[in-house]
């Protein structure tokens, strides 16, 4: 049984190149954020990301990256950032929530200590002069 040759792994992108795939996507974000249609066709989105190709592999020559590459790596950032905003509101709402339901049990739990039995059954079956009063 013959095994199928490997195929050699690129090495992973790194934070400069990161950094200057994001900054080459905004400037050419009217293209390949574009709808399609008579401004923005599939050809023009892909001229564009092989622009954006061969100006990070002029930036990075010991790596040649395809504009497929450049490409997947965008919406692999794009996913990251979601999922960090995601977890960051989650995170957020849920100190927001704790926080609420802190204050609230700590007003429910002076409301049922002032309504307690202990404090309630003196007062209503004892004269009120005999009633000791606790803070």
């Amino acid at each position: 049984m013959e095994s199928k040759p490997r195929r050699a792994r690129k090495p992973n992108w790194t934070e400069e190149q990161c950094l200057l795939l994001a900054q080459l996507v905004e400037e050419h974000k009217a293209i390949l954020k574009g709808k399609f249609g008579p401004g923005v066709t599939a050809r023009d989105k892909k001229q564009t990301w092989e622009r954006i190709a061969q100006t990070i592999n002029g930036s990075f020559p010991l790596l040649v990256r395809t504009s497929e590459d450049c490409e997947k790596r965008w919406y692999v950032l794009q996913s990251k950032a979601r999922e960090e905003i995601s977890a960051h509101k989650r995170e957020s709402s849920r100190t927001v929530a704790q926080s609420l339901q802190q204050r609230n049990g700590d007003r429910r739990h002076r409301r049922w200590a002032t309504l307690s039995p202990k404090r309630l059954i003196p007062c209503l079956l004892l004269p009120p002069q005999l009633v000791q009063h606790h803070p």
